[in-house]
C-alpha cells in the first residue's frame, strides 16, 4: 500500500464514522496506521474494511484492519475459545479409551497444545487440568496469531509521516531568532542613552 493509498483508506474511515481528523493529528495518525498496514494490499484492506463497518458500532483500529484484512486472505477460520477446544479434547480422550472411532477435525491451535502438554494430557481430567490446559492453549493461540498477523519488516517504514511540527515550522522559528538577534543592537543603544543622560545631569 502506498502512502497516498493509506490515506485515502484512513479518509474513508474517518468519514464512515463521522469521525473528525484534525489537521494537527493528521500526520501522526497515518504514520500509526501506516506502520500496520503499509504492507498489505489497498483494495484488500479496504474490502475488509467495508466488511467491519457493516457490523462494528465502532470505528475500527489499525489492527482490526489488518486482522480482517489478513483473514479473509487466508480464509481460516478464528481459532475456538478454551473452553471449546478442551470440550474437544475430552472427548477425543473418551473416544479413545473406549476405541470409538473420531471424525472430530481437530484445529492446529489444539494440536499444538497437546504437543506442548506432551504426555500429561493422557490423564488430564479434573478442574486443576483444565486450567492448566487452557493456560497452555491461550499461549499457543498467541503464538499463532502473532506469526499470522506480523508485519514484514521495513525499516523505512517509520519514516514514511515526519512528525507534526505544529504551526510554527523550522523556517519560522529561525526567522524569528534573526528578528531578535537584530533588535539587540537598538537595545543597546538606548541604555548607552541613558547613561549619558544621567552622566550629563550631574553636577
Amino acid at each position: 500500500m502506498t502512502k497516498h493509498e493509506l490515506i485515502e483508506l484512513v479518509n474513508q474511515i474517518y468519514a464512515a464514522y463521522n469521525q473528525t481528523l484534525y489537521e494537527q493529528d493528521k500526520s501522526a495518525t497515518y504514520r500509526a496506521w501506516y506502520l500496520l498496514l503499509e504492507d498489505l494490499e489497498y483494495e484488500a484492506a479496504m474490502n475488509a474494511f467495508v466488511n467491519l463497518a457493516v457490523y462494528e458500532k465502532f470505528m475500527p483500529r489499525p489492527g482490526d484492519v489488518r486482522r480482517a484484512t489478513i483473514d479473509a486472505q487466508t480464509k481460516m477460520p478464528p481459532h475456538l475459545d478454551g473452553y471449546s477446544a478442551w470440550g474437544i479434547f475430552v472427548t477425543l480422550q473418551k473416544n479413545a479409551h473406549y476405541g470409538t472411532p473420531t471424525e472430530i477435525p481437530v484445529p492446529e491451535s489444539l494440536r499444538k497444545t497437546l504437543e506442548r502438554l506432551g504426555s500429561a494430557a493422557h490423564d488430564m481430567h479434573t478442574n486443576g487440568d483444565r486450567e492448566v490446559f487452557l493456560k497452555t492453549y491461550d499461549a499457543v493461540v498467541r503464538e499463532l496469531d502473532q506469526h499470522k498477523y506480523k508485519i514484514s519488516e521495513n525499516p523505512t517504514r517509520a519514516q514514511a509521516f515526519p512528525p507534526f511540527l505544529g504551526s510554527k515550522s523550522l523556517g519560522s522559528e529561525s526567522a524569528a531568532g534573526t528578528e531578535s538577534t537584530s533588535l539587540a543592537p537598538d537595545v543597546k543603544e538606548k541604555e548607552k542613552a541613558q547613561v549619558s543622560t544621567q552622566e550629563a545631569s550631574k553636577p
